[in-house]
């Protein structure tokens, strides 16, 4: 469900969870006034969310759902953090920014191959690499990711294309619309 809801702006929040709506609504209703006018809440479903900027995928140049679940891991945390942690985030401060070092190119290919995101090229190179290399590079890069394991790799890749048609910005080709099409996503307006 997509909710939008005024705070000194618009915030989209993405969620099926109304009691995390809900929450959401009161931090930011004691909130002093921030520009949120842009804030994006993307609830996943699995014990964590995203908390963004909604011009970042744009300015980042993401049209795609494998690019923006890479690109959004320092917008990546778990649920069940303090309120002052969600008021942080609420504000505009980046998820650990810092503290999540960048994927190597390495790392990149083994999660585009574990979500089956590839081409020939990539398959060609997995059957020449070390089964034991390229488990190393999947676990470092679910490491960088925050991710403890393949299945929430996956699941969090689906739910990225289940709400990709209310994530994204237009696609690379002259506002073409994307070829993700919207997953029970229902838009509903409530103004604080």
């Amino acid at each position: 469900m997509i909710q939008q809801f005024e705070t000194g702006g618009q915030v989209q929040i993405i969620s099926n969870d109304n009691y995390f709506i809900g929450g959401l609504k009161v931090i930011a209703e004691e909130m002093p006034a921030v520009n949120t006018r842009h804030l994006v809440i993307f609830d996943t479903g699995l014990r964590s969310a995203y908390i963004f900027d909604s011009g970042e995928l744009q300015r980042n140049k993401i049209f795609d759902p494998y690019s923006a679940l890479l690109h959004c891991r320092s917008f990546y945390f778990k649920r069940d953090v303090s309120l002052e942690t969600y008021a942080f985030y609420l504000s505009g401060h980046r998820v650990n920014t810092l503290g999540r070092p960048h994927l190597t190119e390495r790392e990149k290919w083994a999660i585009r191959v574990m979500c089956e995101e590839t081409d020939a090229d990539d398959k060609a190179r997995l059957r020449r690499m070390n089964r034991k290399t390229y488990s190393s590079h999947k676990v470092k890069a679910l490491g960088k990711l925050g991710i403890s394991n393949a299945l929430t790799l996956y699941s969090l890749l689906r739910v990225w294309k289940d709400n990709w048609p209310a994530l994204c910005p237009e696609s690379p080709r002259d506002g073409e619309p994307s070829r993700y099409r919207p997953v029970n996503v229902v838009a509903r307006v409530a103004n604080l």
